[in-house]
């Protein structure tokens, strides 16, 4: 007849509580390679100089990274926030829990892309401590991540001197996406 009853209509809350996962472990990623930059950078840590600087005392070496590091890393944590922790009773009660599914996927956009800045600067401030420290691809084959470091030795610059570093950034964010669109594979085996 004319009487309108809620159907059980397919409910995304599934949907929206693992991508807050996602998010939520994500976050932990980025924090641990903001960590591994500043370790980097620290003499007492790496052994090498003080912000990876080649040139003269004062020289900044990839001390600026740090700081757009920590930037991402902002957004991560902004990003990461549970959208599930917004759920409503909508349209007068025929919606008795809606997910915030839609937004939850479209943070999650957002803590990818400021995922791969945090990424690409903990690679770009890795290559640089890999070159002062005089190693060559052929010592990092052994490591499990050493064909996409050997990769990245080959795609970034080497100049050392102080420099701005964003030629570098987006390099090194192209080799992430180029990476991730290889499902993971080492760039030697992809061809």
């Amino acid at each position: 007849g004319d009487t309108v009853l809620h159907n059980g209509n397919w409910h995304a809350m599934p949907i929206a509580l693992a991508l807050d996962s996602l998010r939520l472990s994500l976050h932990s990623v980025a924090t641990l390679s903001t960590t591994r930059v500043a370790n980097l950078v620290d003499p007492d840590y790496s052994g090498l100089s003080r912000f990876l600087a080649s040139g003269a005392e004062a020289s900044s070496g990839v001390m600026m990274i740090e700081y757009v590091a920590h930037d991402a890393l902002a957004s991560v944590r902004a990003a990461a926030q549970p959208a599930t922790l917004g759920t409503a009773t909508l349209s007068r009660g025929a919606e008795l829990h809606a997910s915030f599914a839609p937004q939850a996927a479209a943070l999650t956009k957002q803590l990818l892309d400021a995922l791969r800045e945090v990424l690409a600067s903990e690679l770009v401030t890795a290559v640089r401590a890999i070159r002062l420290a005089g190693m060559t691809p052929d010592d990092l084959a052994p490591a499990a991540v050493g064909p996409w470091l050997a990769d990245a030795l080959t795609a970034l610059p080497s100049d050392l001197a102080d420099r701005s570093l964003r030629e570098d950034l987006e390099i090194a964010r192209g080799l992430l996406t180029q990476w991730g669109d290889r499902q993971v594979e080492h760039p030697a085996e992809a061809g």
